[in-house]
């Protein structure tokens, strides 16, 4: 009986054990997860942010483009007029 009872304590304390070795992995588990939604929203935040600076890098580009249009038909039209006024 004494061996039984020895044995049933063994048990009990290795269930005690487990039980906070589990409650441990639990909680490490739930900031682990925590923590990669984080991550997780930072990345997405972070993706967002170079796709808008694309976005403003090609725009930019088009107005450059537009504002050498423009500058250019500005310079062949003053080489018209100076061309007109001095010929």
């Amino acid at each position: 009986m004494a061996k039984t009872l020895i044995e049933l304590k063994e048990v009990t304390e290795n269930s005690d054990t487990y039980e906070r070795q589990n409650t441990k992995l639990q909680r490490d588990l739930t900031l682990a997860l925590e923590k990669l939604e984080e991550m997780t929203q930072e990345a997405e935040r972070y993706a967002q942010e170079a796709l808008n600076s694309q976005k403003q890098l090609a725009d930019s580009e088009q107005k450059r483009e537009e504002f050498m249009i423009q500058a250019q038909e500005t310079i062949k039209q003053l080489i018209l007029l100076f061309s007109i006024n001095f010929f």
